[in-house]
């Protein structure tokens, strides 16, 4: 039985190598025809009838003209203060950007999280921390940042409340 799976195997592997040879000149023919068609330029062939006209302009309407005085005002998201005194907090992450800040912030205010911003300056640059919550101990706040972690996909830091 042995002899017979290794004969058979020999045959087929002949059978593969003779059968996958294939003549390097039509090789080449295909792949200069794969190119050249490849390269056709489709803009070109755009019929002129079929070309896009530019839009034409809107004039503006009192009602269509946004000004500072017509624009909607956006109510400012009220953020909790920072905890102060003993306990630890959650940051969920920092940046530069103060609006992006309190967008974050607010995501995680619709959480269901108590959520607010802080400032620090770090070689003369200011950046925005979000941080959650007011924890009581260390094991509760690292309780709280694995949940975190784990339902939102974000990394996090135990800092203590000053």
């Amino acid at each position: 039985m042995r002899a017979i799976g290794i004969v058979l195997s020999i045959f087929l592997l002949i059978i593969c190598f003779n059968g996958c040879s294939k003549d390097e000149d039509a090789v080449a023919e295909l792949e200069q025809d794969a190119l050249e068609s490849q390269t056709t330029d489709y803009l070109d062939e755009t019929p002129a009838e079929e070309t896009a006209s530019p839009m034409e302009e809107v004039p503006e309407t009192p009602e269509t003209a946004m000004t500072p005085e017509t624009a909607p005002v956006e109510e400012p998201i009220e953020m909790p203060s920072q905890p102060e005194g003993e306990g630890y907090t959650i940051q969920v992450a920092a940046g530069t950007n103060p609006a992006y800040a309190r967008y974050l912030a607010g995501i995680f205010m619709d959480r269901g999280y108590e959520a607010f911003v802080t400032e620090a300056i770090i070689d003369g640059e200011t950046f925005y921390r979000i941080r959650v919550g007011n924890y009581a101990t260390l094991t509760e706040a690292r309780n709280a940042g694995t949940e975190i972690q784990d339902k939102f996909s974000t990394d996090f830091w135990i800092d203590n409340n000053i």
